[in-house]
């Protein structure tokens, strides 16, 4: 029999669709709602071409259901992650835009205006991929291009709702109208001329052109009166109750849809710092439980450590107000250092991977000092020296938003205390010049009280030590203080009047008593580690984690962290033992715990070693970097080799890949043997043809109902054995038995689709009978008495 099967091609019904299509995603770009609107065009116009490609082939529509599904799964996160910086690793733009997708759905789903506008641009990916490959894929199958045309003309109408009227924008959904028209216009006149060919009727040849010059104008006419019917009843009818029916229910729609277009007018956050240039430390802390966001680090924290999430540093104090006075500022890329930091002792490095949960941001939050980071920024800092930019803060370029994540390597302070007591006053005249300064009203009084603290002791670090054991002892936190009289600093009225303060009065006198007996110090802002899980390398930071603490620097150690806040739990750092046993070990903490007992030289990290260690940009990847860059390849590489190998058959006559079984038996008997019989099976039911498939719905009924049928029955005598079997389904089975007839042994084509129908419709009615038998045959068995 032969087994062509019939395609709708027609050129211009399909030029006509791709315009049409292509004009509705223009429609969407114009409107400048979001970045990356550009993105759809290309998916509308690659969802097209492959329609097509899939609509002209062989292939069964459940093999094309799963390679569109596969190509979509593709080709829609390789859209929206081209929106995002080509410098960023792919697997970090994935991660970032599934985090932002999944919040922006959470907050959907609450009913509450989404912040980011990913939801919006992941959904008209998704619309217009779907509609421009079902309706090409149709035009070319069926010539039914209907679902997709509907979807399409459903969103270019909410367009036209959203976005104001303008004169040009209105030209592009007018164009999008009159091409719908003669797409329709020209399928309606193909239907027409095959019947007329079935029927013999002979058609002009110049019948087509005035069919669609007649369409062309009808089109011009109604989208003209479309357009201008709703102004005039506007202005002939206003107020009247259907009119307002009308608007009340679409008023309604538009408060649902309104969730999910928030960010595209102008009620989504705006972009801005955690930290600005300036800091007022007030005189209230309010914590909340909201979850700013979580970490993961590449190991176990150490012990004797802890991480502080830095978002920026302030060098300049005045009158209770910090400023960060960095003029300083470095471009920094995803695969380059921040910056190379001098060779200071005990330090280890660490990478983590941050995840957003809050609105858009700015400041990268960073543990330590920065070494390198996944996404791109601008260092903002002092730069001390030729090579060092003693960082202040990074700021993402762009902002980031709620779901991203990114990837920062930080060198960590984890000084021991035997050797940082030792460090000595001699600063580098670079740090003296910026984090010695003192206001020019500096009360005397506190550095008095400095000095009373630190009388006796030689070394900065002990006078550290005690000054933050002091704040300790004697300031009592409260997240709600007295505000200081306009002629008193306010860190001088916490000290000698109130005693009472949080974290960023805590910190700024602690930085100020160091600062006036030549310490240098400055103010860090951020996160506090927050909650820690039981591996220690996972940390959920809340709003209530917002911390301020001090960073002091020594010399051949850098900045090093203390904690004066007394709801903080005090730091406390490594010793080496001195007793008359003692071996040289750490008693509290060793550094083998940072990675499996590879110790680091005390002599720290050089810009060479760090520069070499930085090499390779996948640093910042996971451990199984590798399986995971090779698996994308191959989910990559399968529907582009898939849609190769398509068009290569096409263009060798051979449109059809055998099917698999057939491949595995006629493998198995080349090299000597035998199929198994469910391979040998599937084989024989892939060689028939169509409409034998079809009524092999039959045999396939009789065998499940527990009468099968001997193949050298007749087509006849199995349907009539599968009529007194099954009584309901004769209908269908004579009707698929007239159909294989009339395919078979007359001139005339079957009906395909009435065969397929019937044929379905067997198999339900013989799977419904095969389970109700198997119900009664259980109640029986639970009732051996029939009751």
């Amino acid at each position: 029999m032969n087994r062509t099967v019939q395609r709708w091609w027609d050129w211009p019904a399909s030029l006509l669709l791709l315009i049409a299509f292509w004009i509705a995603s223009l429609r969407l770009d114009i409107t400048d709602w979001t970045d990356g609107l550009s993105r759809v065009i290309t998916i509308t116009l690659i969802g097209v071409l492959f329609g097509f490609l899939l609509g002209q082939c062989r292939f069964s529509g459940r093999f094309v259901f799963i390679y569109s599904l596969i190509l979509s799964i593709i080709l829609i996160p390789w859209q929206l992650g081209l929106t995002l910086n080509d410098k960023i690793p792919w697997l970090e733009r994935l991660s970032s835009l599934g985090g932002r997708l999944w919040i922006t759905l959470d907050q959907f789903t609450h009913g509450v205006p989404v912040e980011d506008s990913v939801l919006f641009l992941t959904a008209m990916l998704f619309v217009f991929w779907l509609a421009s490959l079902t309706a090409s894929y149709h035009l070319v199958r069926n010539g039914r291009p209907w679902f997709g045309l509907a979807l399409i003309g459903i969103s270019v109408l909410i367009i036209e709702f959203y976005d104001p009227p303008r004169a040009v924008h209105g030209l592009y959904s007018s164009l999008f109208a009159i091409l719908v028209v003669l797409l329709v216009s020209r399928l309606y006149f193909l239907n027409l001329r095959r019947r007329w060919e079935s029927s013999g009727i002979p058609m002009d040849a110049e019948t087509s052109f005035d069919w669609m010059r007649a369409a062309l104008i009808s089109g011009v006419i109604l989208v003209f009166l479309a357009w201008n019917i709703p102004s005039w009843i506007r202005a002939l009818s206003p107020n009247t109750p259907e009119r307002r029916e009308f608007v009340q229910s679409w008023l309604v729609v538009r408060e649902k849809l309104s969730n999910v277009v928030a960010p595209l007018s102008g009620t989504a956050p705006t972009e801005g710092e955690y930290y600005q240039n300036d800091l007022i430390m007030g005189t209230t802390f309010t914590p909340s439980d909201e979850v700013v966001f979580t970490v993961t680090s590449s190991e176990p924290r150490p012990a004797g450590s802890r991480y502080y999430w830095r978002a920026r540093a302030y060098d300049r104090y005045q009158n209770g107000e910090w400023f960060s006075t960095y003029s300083d500022r470095e471009e920094v890329t995803p695969v380059d250092e921040v910056l190379p930091i001098p060779d200071w002792k005990e330090r280890f490095d660490s990478t983590f991977a941050i995840t957003l949960q809050t609105p858009i941001i700015r400041n990268l939050f960073t543990p330590g000092l920065p070494l390198s980071v996944s996404r791109p920024a601008q260092a903002l800092g002092n730069l001390i020296a030729p090579t060092f930019l003693d960082t202040s803060t990074l700021l993402a370029v762009p902002p980031l938003r709620a779901g991203e994540i990114y990837r920062v390597k930080s060198s960590i302070s984890l000084p021991i205390k035997n050797d940082i007591e030792t460090s000595q006053g001699d600063y580098p005249e670079a740090i003296q010049r910026v984090y010695l300064q003192l206001p020019s009203n500096f009360p005397e009084d506190i550095r008095n009280l400095a000095e009373e603290i630190t009388a006796g002791l030689d070394t900065p670090f002990d006078k550290t030590e005690a000054i933050t054991n002091y704040l300790r002892q004697n300031i009592t936190y409260k997240p709600a203080i007295q505000a200081a009289p306009y002629y008193l600093d306010p860190i001088e009225f916490m000290l000698f009047t109130t005693k009472e303060g949080f974290c960023f009065y805590y910190a700024s006198a602690e930085i100020l008593m160091l600062r006036s007996i030549g310490i240098p110090a400055r103010l860090a802002v951020g996160f506090a580690e927050g909650e820690m899980n039981d591996r220690r390398n996972s940390f959920t930071v809340r709003r209530k984690d917002a911390h301020a603490w001090p960073e002091v620097y020594f010399n051949d150690f850098g900045w090093v962290e203390f904690e004066p806040t007394v709801i903080q739990s005090a730091l406390v750092r490594r010793e080496l033992s001195t007793g008359p046993n003692a071996s040289g070990g750490v008693n509290s903490g060793p550094l083998q715990s940072i990675d499996e007992g590879k110790e680091r030289s005390s002599t720290g990290i050089t810009p060479e070693d760090f520069l070499q260690d930085q090499a390779s940009p996948q640093t910042n990847l996971p451990a199984n970097r590798s399986i995971i860059i090779w698996l994308a390849l191959l989910l990559l590489l399968f529907p582009i080799g898939l849609g190769l190998l398509l068009w290569l058959r096409l263009r060798s006559g051979k449109p059809t890949i055998p099917p698999l079984a057939v491949v595995v038996e006629a493998n198995l008997i080349r090299y000597g043997f035998s199929a198994p019989g469910w391979i040998h099976e599937r084989a024989r039911l892939a060689h028939l043809t169509p409409l034998e498939q079809a009524f092999n719905a039959v045999p396939k009924a009789l065998r499940l109902l527990g009468k099968p049928a001997n193949p050298s029955l007749t087509p006849a005598e199995q349907v009539s054995r599968l009529v007194e079997t099954l009584p309901k389904g004769q209908i269908p089975a004579l009707t698929l038995l007239e159909e294989l007839h009339r395919g078979m042994y007359s001139p005339l084509p079957a009906n395909m689709e009435l065969a397929q129908k019937s044929s379905r419709q067997i198999m339900r009615l013989a799977r419904r009978t095969w389970l109700q038998k198997i119900i009664r045959l259980e109640k029986f068995r639970g009732h051996p008495s029939g009751f």
